[in-house]
């Protein structure tokens, strides 16, 4: 369909042997949802086709008159707002393609057939309806045949093309537009701005550690960068936000896990909703959101469990180390002493019976004094 508008706006309009111009009545972008959708199809056309039930044109095919008339798809139908959605943008697109084709010269009426009727021409046909200027085997022969026209520019001037003989220049993607290519996925962009949260998140964990921060941010950045350049629904981002704070969360509040299942939750509801059309190359794949589902319960669990454990672990450094050791007491007198522990000397007090050369277990520092208890049977 946009082929046609394109053709309809150049100076000059050329096509090749074998194909063909028109059909450039306005749908919705991945066959579904609202906007402007297709005109619908002839109930009376076997393959379903979108073609016109014009009565003129159905009594021509029958070889009977019409008993009754009957609205054009493109202009009249059921009455609601889908229909006048859809009218409105093909009476649009007709009032569009005409005025390009007044303004080139060329078949004003094939224009507005081919948006309401959604007709289409083969080469040698749209050149004898004026749809077209040329019909050119391949770029030499266009080349030829375009050399010593006149195209009027948009500021009045006039400029006699010379072709014949032109060079070719054909540029490639070079290696960084290969790069922004595949990054602008949107599978690819939500891997990495989903990445680059982990690595922040493993980052903070293990004290700010360098090398997982700036993976993190590289990703995080480079992530949003492609969201920038897709047509991102901000309900959807503000859900996976809200998403990833929860399982932020979970790691601070005691929840039984519902902050970490709200938070997959209302993750997984905004990754459906992130990318705001329904055109199958912009859509996420259902495989990816649920592994990064999985990778993002894996890391909350994996924090959540190394922090509980943490908080269990014996302390081995400063005093707290001393607590759970056990020592010899030296010297002993109104439950207060002296007590013997890796071979250094230290103050305790205790409300336990102690006698010189028992054994006891440190229960508690306070400052430089041990509170300790009495030991019976080693324990």
């Amino acid at each position: 369909s946009a082929g046609a508008y394109i053709a309809y706006a150049s100076h000059i309009a050329a096509m090749a042997p074998g194909t063909s111009i028109g059909a450039a009545t306005p749908v919705q972008m991945g066959g579904s949802g609202g906007g402007a959708p297709a005109a619908p199809a002839d109930p009376q056309t076997p393959d379903g086709g979108a073609e016109s039930v014009d009565p003129a044109v159905r009594e021509a095919a029958e070889g009977a008159p019409s008993t009754q008339a009957e609205p054009d798809p493109a202009v009249g139908g059921a009455p609601g707002n889908t229909e006048a959605m859809r009218n409105k943008a093909v009476n649009d697109a007709v009032a569009y393609f005409r005025s390009l084709a007044e303004l080139r010269g060329r078949n004003a009426d094939w224009a507005e057939r081919a948006v309401r009727e959604a007709v289409s021409s083969s080469a040698n046909d749209a050149l004898e309806l004026g749809v077209v200027d040329i019909v050119a085997r391949d770029l030499a022969d266009l080349f030829a045949q375009t050399d010593g026209r006149a195209v009027t520019l948009q500021n009045g001037e006039t400029v006699m093309l010379a072709l014949a003989g032109a060079a070719v220049e054909r540029v490639e993607k070079s290696f960084a537009e290969e790069i922004l290519l595949v990054i602008t996925d949107p599978n690819i962009a939500f891997l990495l701005v989903n990445l680059g949260f982990i690595g922040l998140l493993v980052s903070f964990y293990n004290g700010l550690e360098p090398i997982t921060a700036v993976a993190g941010l590289i990703c995080l950045i480079v992530g949003l960068y492609a969201l920038n350049t897709l047509p991102v629904n901000y309900a959807g981002a503000a859900l996976i936000l809200l998403g990833l704070a929860l399982l932020v969360s979970e790691a601070f509040f005691a929840s039984s896990g519902l902050l970490a299942l709200g938070g997959l939750v209302a993750f997984g509801v905004g990754a459906l909703l992130l990318i705001d059309t329904d055109a199958p190359g912009f859509r996420l794949d259902w495989p990816v959101v649920a592994g990064t589902m999985l990778g993002l319960g894996a890391t909350v669990f994996f924090v959540v469990s190394y922090a509980l454990a943490a908080q269990t672990r014996r302390v081995t450094t400063g005093q707290n180390e001393l607590i759970g050791e056990t020592g010899e007491v030296v010297e002993w007198a109104n439950g207060a002493g002296y007590v013997l522990i890796h071979g250094e000397r230290w103050k305790a007090i205790s409300k336990d019976p102690i006698s010189v050369g028992a054994l006891v277990k440190v229960v508690a520092v306070n400052n430089i004094t041990l509170k300790v208890r009495a030991l019976k049977n080693g324990r």
